[in-house]
């Protein structure tokens, strides 16, 4: 009987650590490629010939170069990204809104799923999944 309660503790406790790390491991992938899209689209603004691949970034281009990025373990189709450049009025001329010492943003969202145990733990139920989310801003240089 012992052992019974205590291997389903200890069960209970390594899929969870195993869970936690997938969840870190995916949040990791969403901040890193909010960074790089944002790299990305800055050196890729009205301005920009020499690039090949989205020259000039449009939004459509940002989320293909996104979920490009999705490594093993991440489900590219959960994958979002919405690229906005809003204006700034200080360093920015009105139009194009993608000119060079303009801003880019791009927001990288994430809809994580626990594996589907979780689903049949009747006090885990309600965290089948979320949304992860990161932002990032960077002032574009061509």
């Amino acid at each position: 009987m012992e052992a019974a309660l205590t291997l389903m503790i200890f069960l209970v406790l390594l899929f969870g650590v195993v869970e936690f790390t997938r969840a870190v491991y995916a949040y990791n992938f969403v901040s890193g490629a909010a960074r790089q899209a944002t790299r990305w689209a800055s050196v890729r603004g009205s301005t920009c010939k020499s690039l090949s691949g989205g020259c000039p970034a449009a939004g459509s281009d940002v989320t293909t170069y996104v979920k490009s990025l999705a490594p093993g373990g991440v489900d590219s189709a959960q994958v979002t990204a919405t690229t906005t450049w809003p204006q700034n009025p200080t360093n920015c001329p009105a139009t194009p809104s993608n000119a060079p010492l303009c801003d880019v943003k791009v927001v990288v969202s994430y809809n994580f799923n626990f594996i589907t145990l979780t689903n049949k733990i009747p006090f885990l139920s309600g965290l089948a999944s979320f949304t992860m989310t990161s932002t990032s801003d960077m002032i574009i240089s061509q």
